[in-house]
């Protein structure tokens, strides 16, 4: 028998033994319960309270036992007196572990050290843990255990912690940030019979009731501009996409991605609101790396950027000029793909030397088919990508809301389908008909909410920031 095992057993044997005492290890109900962040800012010596928590550490000496509870990023030591409590220390002895969840009652007092503490009068176990907390028997060091098995990590990890605790609180923040702006939050559908809203390839699956596929959304952008098309001038939404392409630092199947428009805006206006929401999310939070941030950010000419490192021009040079460039850098060339599509991938080979914070801007227009066409330059999409440290925050654009346009746009997109593109827009003829209808002049952007708290966080991958990242069946 491994000693995880034994210790495993023994655990249980403890449940048992309080069973075996009529005292239940789960209860349903709880006694009087205080708040222990009230308690510890409003700390009063003599004063009884009522806490509850896991425990995370014990010292015994003799007939005195101090250990530690914590209740989220809140932590107190609690002091068991056998004097005082008699069998109940007894008990607390030969049952309670580390990783036990208990509810104490008691007197708060300070210790020589300062330290505040409570005396207890009486304690309960609310959750017995049959399992060791790894810190306490053989650590977690695999990076892919610490993964697969999240909840410890941040459990025994202050570091992994902080990474989370600075995501909700983002995500709170931007909320109130558009809030602020008097943008609407709406709802919109995960399950799509025509995906959309950017080039991608989907996951799909089948709804039996209807007899029909469907597929989970790889961005709410469609249905966000029918919204548009209703009346509402700004609105976003905080939206779990899917996208069935690479696992990487940069990339996790499914994602948390925030899209928002605005009517009556171009996107020199949400260029303007992505600058004034980083710099509040970096002074907010005391971003120490992004601390000399200044802004208007800087501009960089996508073109001129890819002209400089390859050499290319995307106007002067042709496919066959892309495809040579691709197989000498031994970069994959997929079936159907177009010379928009070789120079995307020429632009993410070379990304990561951009620092930024800065607008990569003027992409192709036929790499943005859902994008306005700038007013004196038909052939560039009125466009701008967010590169911090070479990750791509956010995308946007100036929408396009010319049906006829949108709808030969998308007709170029299903002969790119036909060559082979499996990322290709596919034609989305309920979408054309909203148009028809008449959308405002708009607006928008997606920014990548696991992206920017990577960057926040100064952390090394995507998955670092997602609390339950996509990983491989190992069963």
């Amino acid at each position: 028998m491994s000693s995880l095992e034994a210790i495993r057993d023994e655990r249980i044997a403890k449940k048992e033994k309080l069973i075996s005492m009529t005292i239940n290890p789960y209860p349903a109900t709880l006694e009087k319960l205080d708040d222990m962040e009230v308690v510890l800012n409003n700390f009063e010596e003599n004063k009884v309270v009522s806490i509850a928590g896991r425990v995370m550490s014990i010292r015994a000496h003799g007939a005195l036992i101090f250990f530690h509870i914590k209740n989220g990023n809140d932590r107190i030591q609690v002091l068991l007196k056998k004097d005082k409590l008699n069998d109940q220390f007894d008990l607390f002895v030969d049952t309670i572990d580390i990783g036990d969840f208990i509810w104490i009652t008691g007197n708060c007092f300070l210790t020589k050290t300062k330290e505040k503490t409570i005396e207890a009068d009486n304690w309960k176990i609310i959750s017995k843990s049959i399992r060791p907390i790894p810190s306490e028997f053989y650590g977690l060091e695999d990076v892919e255990e610490k993964y697969r098995k999240r909840y410890l990590d941040i459990l025994i990890n202050s570091e992994t912690k902080k990474i989370f605790d600075l995501r909700w609180k983002v995500i709170y923040q931007i909320r109130e940030f558009l809030n602020q702006q008097k943008f609407i939050e709406v709802e919109t559908p995960i399950l799509q019979t025509i995906y959309g809203g950017t080039l991608a390839k989907p996951f799909m699956t089948h709804l039996n009731d209807l007899d029909m596929d469907v597929y989970l959304r790889i961005a709410p952008e469609l249905f966000l501009k029918r919204v548009l098309v209703a009346g509402y001038p700004k609105i976003f939404e905080i939206a779990r996409c899917f996208r069935n392409e690479s696992i990487d630092r940069e990339h996790n199947p499914e994602f948390t991605l925030l899209e928002l428009y605005q009517a009556f805006a171009d996107r020199e206006d949400l260029m303007n609101l992505m600058e004034n929401l980083f710099k509040k999310l970096v002074v907010e939070n005391n971003i120490e790396i992004f601390k000399d941030i200044q802004i208007p950010f800087e501009r960089i000419s996508i073109i001129d950027f890819i002209n400089e490192k390859s050499g290319l021009n995307y106007f002067d040079n042709n496919i066959e000029d892309f495809a040579n460039y691709l197989k000498l850098n031994k970069m994959e060339i997929e079936k159907g793909m177009s010379k928009a599509k070789m120079f995307d991938a020429i632009f993410k080979k070379f990304r990561s030397e951009i620092k930024g914070p800065a607008f990569v801007i003027d992409q192709p227009i036929d790499l943005s088919p859902l994008a306005k066409a700038k007013d004196n330059d038909e052939r560039l999409a009125s466009r701008f990508q967010l590169l911090v440290n070479g990750l791509e925050l956010c995308n946007g654009w100036s929408e396009l809301n010319d049906p006829i346009e949108q709808a030969k746009r998308f007709k170029e997109q299903e002969e790119h389908k036909k060559a082979g593109d499996k990322e290709a827009h596919p034609y989305d003829k309920d979408f054309i008909e909203a148009l028809e209808y008449g959308m405002p002049m708009a607006a928008g952007i997606g920014i990548g909410i696991d992206r920017l708290i990577t960057v926040l966080a100064g952390a090394q991958t995507l998955r670092d920031t997602i609390i339950f990242p996509f990983m491989k069946n190992i069963n």
